[in-house]
């Protein structure tokens, strides 16, 4: 007898451990941070260079570009505010709020042509440091996977890392030398 009551009361237990884990599962909601298809960037060209009209429009019914500080403001404006002078308003509020104690004038940004750096010092020797570590880099080697997408001839092999051609962030270190080369040419006129 007492052997007929533990199956029992396993049973039961079972029982209730099965409900509780379905009605969790109906209770449970899909993360909506997980990204998407369309974060991929190998994904996304595929599907802008495909004639496959109905995909892309599937694929891009729900992509959203993250609206603006401002736009997002003005969806606030209270429904009552009908005139184009209030919405004006409403958005000048807004902006003196966002840029309040915000210093006008007490820094100004100047052209890298006009800042010389001396050789002799620590941030002259920084300087010719990143300039030689940018002379470097093969182009070829940086661009291997725009080329690639592009259909044109890929002469020697990519860069790993995140330039590989599986990565999903190739070009991204591309942007970063970019930017370095354009700042390096304004402070030294180093061609």
């Amino acid at each position: 007898m007492v052997m007929n009551y533990s199956v029992c009361f396993l049973k039961f237990i079972v029982l209730v451990l099965l409900f509780a884990l379905v009605s969790v599962s109906f209770c449970l909601k899909e993360c909506t941070n997980t990204p998407t298809k369309l974060s991929s960037h190998t994904f996304r060209h595929h599907l802008l260079s495909s004639n496959n009209e109905t995909l892309k429009n599937e694929m891009f019914s729900h992509y959203h570009v993250t609206p603006t500080d401002e736009s997002a403001w003005m969806n606030l404006v209270p429904k009552k505010m009908l005139k184009e002078d209030d919405a004006y308003s409403w958005k000048m509020m807004y902006q003196k709020i966002k840029n309040k104690g915000a210093g006008r004038g007490f820094l100004k940004e100047v052209s890298l042509h006009d800042v010389r750096i001396d050789k002799n010092s620590i941030y002259g020797n920084a300087q010719q440091t990143n300039l030689e570590y940018l002379l470097m880099l093969d182009v070829d080697r940086l661009v291997w996977s725009f080329r690639k997408m592009s259909g044109l001839k890929t002469p020697g092999e990519p860069y790993g890392g995140w330039e590989a051609p599986d990565q999903e962030l190739r070009g991204h270190f591309v942007r970063h030398y970019l930017s370095a080369s354009a700042q390096m040419w304004a402070s030294s006129h180093n061609d």
